[in-house]
C-alpha cells in the first residue's frame, strides 16, 4: 500500500472545467494530441480505454500538436482517447502539506502514514503567513555542522552549493545522513530522486520524531516516469522557498543530481530536443544549473544550502560530472582506496576542495588545513616506495612521520581523534 501511494500511479478526479482534445499517437514515454494548446508544465487529465483518468504534463507545444509525459502508467491509453485540459488548476497549498506530513511526493502531495507531531508554519496575528521577499546576499558564514572534516577542513558555509561525487558503495548516503542529523540548520528538506523503493522507504521510517520535525522528504521511486523524478526537484525547491519566508537556514539535499539530470535528459529527447553531447539536450544544464545556483543568503537572516550527491559512472569524461563541478563551490570526492580500508567518511583530501575557505576560514584555520592537506600529500609521495622498496620502520625518520601522520589523519575522519590533536601531532613532527 506504501508503495502504491509513492508511486502514485492510481486514477486522477477529471476537472469540472475544461477544454476537450484528443490523443493521436502514444509511445512508451509520451502522448502526442490534438485540439490543446498549453504552457509548458500545465498538466492535462487523459481518459484511457477502461474510463480511468490519468495526469499528464505538458513538455512541448506547438500550433499543430501538443506532447504530453504521462505522470502514470499509459497502458490503456488509445489513439482516440480523450483529454482534459482545466481551465484553472486547482493547486493544493503546498505550506498545508508541508504541515500535514514529514514525507511527500514528487507533486508536493503529503503520503498517508508520516504525519507531523507539530506544524512548521506559524500564521501571522492576521492568520495569514508571511511570504519569501529577500535579497540575496554573498555566502559569508560557516555552518558548524558537528562533522570534524567540514568543520576544520572543507568549510560549508551557509547559502553554498556543495556537491559529493562518489562510486556506488563508498558510503555517499552515511555522510548526507550525517548533514541531515546536523544542528546548523533549522530545516532540511531531502529530494530522492529515482531511488529504489525500499532505500526510500527505509529512509523516511527510520527518522525519529526530533528529525522528523525538522525534516521534509520528497521522493518519487526509481520505477516512476522521468517526469515525476524531475518533479522531485521542483517540488524540493518550492518547499525551501516556503521555509525560507519565516527567516530559515534551510539545507537542500539532492540524491542524486545523476538521476535527476537522467530524467531532464529523457524529457528532452521525448519533447523533440536534439541530444548533444552524451545525449544529452541544453535543457539538462540549463535545469541543473537553475537547482545549484538557487543556493543563496538572504537579507532576512535566512538562507539556502544546497548539497547534491553526484554519481561517478566510470573513469572516463563524465559531463554530467564535470559541469556541477564548475557551477558548484565545494567538491568532496570519496575515495575507493579509503573505502577499502573501512574508513569513513572516505573522503579523498587533496582532490576535495571548498571554494569558499578563503571568506569563512580565518587565518589560522587555513594553515591549519594546509598541513593537513600538505601532511597527506607527503605520504602519497612516499607510499609506493614505502609499499615495494621493502621499507621497514625506523629506517628514516621523515618516511615514520609520514606513515604516523597518514595513520592519525585516518583516525580523525573516522571520528577516533579531535583535529586539535591531529594538529598538535603533525607540528611535532
Amino acid at each position: 500500500m506504501l508503495q502504491r501511494q509513492i508511486l502514485s500511479f492510481d486514477s486522477c478526479t477529471p476537472p469540472i472545467l475544461y477544454r476537450k482534445g484528443y490523443v493521436v499517437g502514444v509511445d512508451r514515454s509520451s502522448i502526442i494530441i490534438e485540439g490543446i494548446v498549453g504552457h509548458i508544465g500545465q498538466v492535462c487529465y487523459v481518459r484511457d480505454c477502461l474510463g480511468a483518468y490519468i495526469g499528464a504534463e505538458i513538455i512541448r507545444s506547438t500550433i499543430d500538436s501538443t506532447i504530453l509525459m504521462p505522470l502514470g502508467q499509459i497502458a490503456g491509453v488509445l489513439p482516440g482517447c480523450v483529454v482534459l485540459k482545466p481551465v484553472q488548476q486547482t493547486i493544493r497549498s503546498l505550506r498545508e502539506s508541508i504541515d500535514e506530513s514529514y514525507f511527500l511526493t514528487a507533486l508536493g502531495d503529503p503520503v498517508v502514514g508520516y504525519q507531523r507531531n507539530k506544524p512548521v508554519f506559524v500564521s501571522l496575528e492576521d492568520g495569514t503567513y508571511s511570504q519569501f521577499n529577500a535579497e540575496a546576499l554573498p555566502a559569508s558564514e560557516k555552518a558548524t555542522t558537528g562533522i570534524s572534516v567540514f568543520d576544520d577542513f572543507l568549510p560549508l558555509a551557509y547559502g553554498q552549493k556543495t556537491a559529493i561525487f562518489s562510486k556506488a558503495g563508498l558510503g555517499k548516503s552515511s555522510l548526507l545522513k550525517k548533514l541531515i542529523n546536523s544542528d546548523a540548520f533549522d530545516h532540511v528538506v531531502f529530494a530522492l530522486v529515482g531511488e529504489r523503493s525500499r532505500e526510500l522507504l527505509s529512509f523516511v521510517r527510520n527518522l525519529d520524531p526530533r528529525q522528523s520535525a525538522k525534516t521534509t522528504v520528497v521522493g518519487a521511486a526509481a520505477a516512476e516516469p522521468s517526469i515525476r523524478k524531475a518533479r522531485v526537484v521542483d517540488t524540493a525547491l518550492d518547499v525551501a522557498r516556503e521555509l525560507l519566508a519565516s527567516g530559515k537556514k534551510i539545507l537542500l539535499v539532492v540524491d542524486s543530481i545523476t538521476r535527476y539530470a537522467g530524467a531532464l535528459r529523457e524529457i528532452g529527447v521525448s519533447s523533440g530536443e536534439i541530444p548533444g553531447r552524451q545525449g544529452n539536450p541544453l535543457s539538462v544544464f540549463s535545469g541543473v544549473s537553475a537547482l545549484l545556483e538557487s543556493a543563496s543568503v538572504y537579507d532576512n537572516e535566512s538562507s539556502l544550502t544546497i548539497v547534491g550527491s553526484v554519481l561517478l559512472e566510470s573513469d572516463f569524461e563524465d559531463l554530467i560530472a564535470d559541469f556541477v563541478k564548475s557551477v558548484t563551490d565545494g567538491h568532496v570526492f570519496l575515495s575507493s582506496k579509503l573505502a577499502n580500508k573501512g574508513i569513513f567518511p572516505a573522503i579523498d583530501l587533496l582532490t576535495s576542495q571548498s571554494r569558499l575557505s578563503e571568506v569563512v576560514f580565518s587565518d589560522a584555520e587555513k594553515i591549519a588545513a594546509q598541513s593537513i592537506r600538505s601532511a597527506v600529500a607527503e605520504f602519497d609521495e612516499l607510499e609506493d616506495y614505502i609499499r615495494f622498496s621493502g621499507y621497514r620502520s625506523g629506517e628514516q625518520q621523515s618516511v615514520d612521520n609520514a606513515v604516523a601522520n597518514r595513520k592519525f589523519i585516518n583516525s580523525w575522519l573516522l571520528g577516533d581523534e579531535k583535529f586539535s590533536d591531529l594538529l598538535e601531532t603533525i607540528s611535532s613532527a
